[in-house]
Order: structure tokens, then sequence, then C-alpha cells
């Protein structure tokens, strides 16, 4: 039951000349709604071991246009409004409760992008 709140994936690509500072501007590349997940203590432990932290994990339709290296993430709560960007730790293709393909993505708050600056730049429909 995906009814947390609505998700957004967006990609960025550096747009400065060559030898500048990185400019990034984003383009939103897909979209779904979620659910949020609990974060076991194993994950979270796991996440800290690896340098990462584990703020927050959600199940999404299945997707392989996720690029965990490159794309960071928007969430859109029902509950409150967030107002921060993500980075995706880890992407994990799992069945959901009625053994329905689904995704698993744990997420770690990016401190140095405010989601205005993603959501404001290129944007399109994914």
């Amino acid at each position: 039951m995906l009814d947390s709140g609505e998700l957004t994936v967006w990609r960025g690509a550096n747009t400065a000349p060559s030898g500048g500072m990185p400019v990034m501007a984003y383009t939103q590349i897909w979209g779904s709604y979620y659910q949020a997940r609990t974060i076991g203590v194993n994950r979270y432990y796991t996440a800290q071991q690896h340098g990462d932290r584990a703020d927050v994990m959600v199940r999404v339709h299945r997707t392989y246009d996720v690029n965990p290296a490159t794309d960071k993430v928007i969430l859109n709560p029902y509950d409150h409004k967030d107002g921060n960007a993500y980075r995706i730790t880890q992407k994990q293709d799992v069945e959901d409760d009625n053994g329905l393909p689904a995704t698993d993505l744990t997420l770690e708050r990016d401190e140095g992008i405010d989601a205005g600056t993603i959501t404001g730049s290129a944007g399109g429909a994914g």
C-alpha cells in the first residue's frame, strides 16, 4: 500500500564549461507514490559501518530507472512538509506482501542540497 506520499527522482548533470566550477542542473526522471518503511537495526548499523546514514526507507513500484550513484530523491509526505533532498544509499528489488515486484530505497539526507534548488531547475515529467 503506497500511501505515505509522493516521491520524485531527479538526475543531475554538470552544465559548467570545461574547467569551471560545477553547476548542477536537475531533470526529473521518475515519480511514484511511496510507502514509508521501518529502518531495522541491522540496516542502520551496516550503513554506519560503510560511512552512510539510513535516514529514511521507502518502498515504490519496481523501477530500473533509478541510479543510486547520480540521482537525488525528493519526498512529499502526506503527513508533513519535508523539504529535504536525499541521496540513495541502497536500492533493493523485492516483492511486497502480495508477491508484486517492488523496490526498496534506503535514503540519506543530503545536507548540501536544498530540495528547492532541485525542483526549481530543469523540471520535466518522468
